[in-house]
């Protein structure tokens, strides 16, 4: 959750009651440790987000959170890369995920790592800010 207090400037109340769920549904989570240190994690479920944006037989890269200390050193990225392989083991052939707008830096590794925006912006339900999906064929 410090990574999302991070990101938004502010902890906001939900985010850890709003997430629980997409762990009793994960098909892939990943850890990036340093000893006992989690560094960061990457979560993904099947299809079925519920967001109007989504291809039906898309899975979904549901969180992805990094340290941030951490952040900017490459292990976001690793996550990213080691989920998006893992789905493709799995025999799914395209991924979705969703990102903040205004978290430019986010954005830009979705971009660098060939996931492309589908549809139009819409409004996250919980924080009231700008969400974009993007999709990556797998």
């Amino acid at each position: 959750m410090a990574a999302c207090a991070d990101r938004d400037g502010q902890a906001h109340e939900g985010v850890a009651e709003r997430a629980r769920p997409k762990f009793d549904h994960s098909i892939s989570w990943l850890l990036a440790v340093n000893g006992e240190q989690v560094n960061g994690f990457v979560l993904a479920t099947g299809p079925g987000s519920g967001m109007r944006t989504d291809p039906e037989d898309a899975a979904v890269v549901g969180l992805l959170a990094v340290d941030p200390a951490q952040q900017a050193g490459g292990v976001g990225r690793a996550l990213l890369r080691a989920a998006t392989d893992q789905l493709a083991a799995l025999h799914y052939s395209r991924a979705v995920l969703h990102a903040l707008v205004d978290n430019t830096p986010a954005v830009h590794l979705y971009e660098s790592e060939g996931w492309r925006a589908l549809g139009e912006e819409y409004e996250h339900t919980l924080l009231h800010r700008p969400l974009r999906t993007f999709a990556r064929d797998l």
